[in-house]
């Protein structure tokens, strides 16, 4: 049996490795469009800061897939794909044949379609080319704004500002993090930023960005304007469906999968950030790795059910740890707080159930947290 998995993120080699698991017979054949093997994505925003190395971001070594009989087909792009003759093209024309097909294409960086968008030093950060073209110009770059006050958004800011560049955040909402912490959070999260040196644009909303060839400064639709020689844009992901759409599978916002990590076509599972399971799109690591076991070991033939983990964010910038779990806002969402020394924790509930927690403090107490959870 040829089992294939097309993507080289987190859902890629989980499903890679649970499907070795669970056949040792199947072949099992990991393509990625970019010319490394797979790392921890998590880790580009440090990279920035100059304080990790290449190698330190892979998942595993070379020898590693080699040891699990696991073929990594590195800067290849699927460019067709056939159900019938269960088929694949790479863009050099290679036929990889597939008996079953696990879909971990992720998702791609969304840069919006402001005018000056793509002048020279404007980036977007999703993998390890953006990371380079980002660092390389970081060795000259003064002033720096980054385009969205999410965790990625502010992983940003934080290493380039460790680099000594003067930064900013903007921010279309009127507080940081809106979607993993709440305001009493946000305010926590925004007076670190602060004391560490970055400026704050909230409730801002830029109109376009302005250079001569270059950027050099980014205006708002309110008409301010401040100076800028790198933008980076952290606004959110959008997911890879063109194989999808080659295979004619079931796509909502991403390719719906059922608790199976099945696609509406038999023998295609989708795992990962491209994969929508009930309506729901995290896009988190957590998610991916977890579904991209199901779907792997399903692949080589067990019936492995996906069930629902709570979304959870860890982050650790302004030398502050953030970590949010599950629900933390919302109608009919109440909370408690119960601080231990100078950490602040949060419990949410709805309907008397615990739905969520936030922990701004000691990373120590986040698998404590955690617990409360699995």
């Amino acid at each position: 049996m040829k089992i294939v998995i097309i993507g080289g993120g987190i859902a890629g080699v989980s499903a890679a490795t649970a499907a070795r698991e669970v056949s040792d017979a199947a072949e099992v054949t990991l393509i990625s469009e970019e010319n490394y093997y797979p790392y921890y994505r998590l880790k580009l925003s440090e990279y920035l800061s100059g304080e990790l190395d290449e190698e330190s971001l892979l998942l595993h070594p070379p020898s590693w897939y080699e040891e699990r009989k696991i073929k990594v087909i590195l800067g290849k792009k699927v460019t067709g794909a056939r159900l019938e003759s269960r088929e694949l093209t790479l863009h050099d024309g290679t036929i990889i044949p597939f008996d079953r097909l696990v879909l971990t294409t992720g998702s791609y960086a969304f840069k919006p379609p402001v005018t000056g968008s793509n002048l020279a030093g404007v980036y977007t950060l999703r993998n390890l080319e953006d990371l380079k073209a980002i660092r390389d110009k970081a060795g000259s770059a003064k002033k720096a704004q980054v385009i969205g006050g999410g965790v990625l958004g502010l992983e940003v800011a934080y290493y380039l500002g460790k680099r000594g560049i003067e930064v900013g955040v903007v921010e279309h909402n009127d507080r940081l993090l809106p979607r993993q912490v709440d305001q009493e959070g946000s305010e926590i999260l925004a007076n670190a930023a602060k004391t560490s040196g970055v400026e704050l644009y909230l409730a801002k909303d830029l109109d376009r960005i302005e250079g001569v060839e270059r950027v050099e400064k980014i205006v708002f639709k309110d008409g301010s304007e401040i100076p800028a020689d790198m933008v980076i844009f952290s606004t959110g992901v959008r997911p890879y469906l063109e194989v999808a759409n080659m295979l004619s599978l079931g796509v909502n916002r991403g390719i719906i999968v059922n608790k199976y990590m099945v696609t509406s076509r038999e023998n295609i599972y989708a795992a990962g950030d491209v994969a929508e399971f009930e309506g729901q799109m995290p896009g988190i690591w957590p998610v991916a790795m977890e579904q991209g076991k199901i779907a792997g070991a399903n692949a080589a033939g067990a019936s492995k059910v996906y069930n629902p983990i709570p979304p959870q964010n860890v982050l650790k910038v302004f030398g502050k740890t953030v970590f949010s779990i599950g629900t933390v806002s919302g109608e009919g969402v109440t909370s408690r707080r119960e601080d231990q020394g100078d950490n602040f924790i949060k419990y949410y509930y709805q309907d008397g159930k615990l739905v969520g927690a936030l922990l701004i403090g000691d990373v120590k107490l986040v698998n404590e947290v955690r617990k409360l959870f699995s």
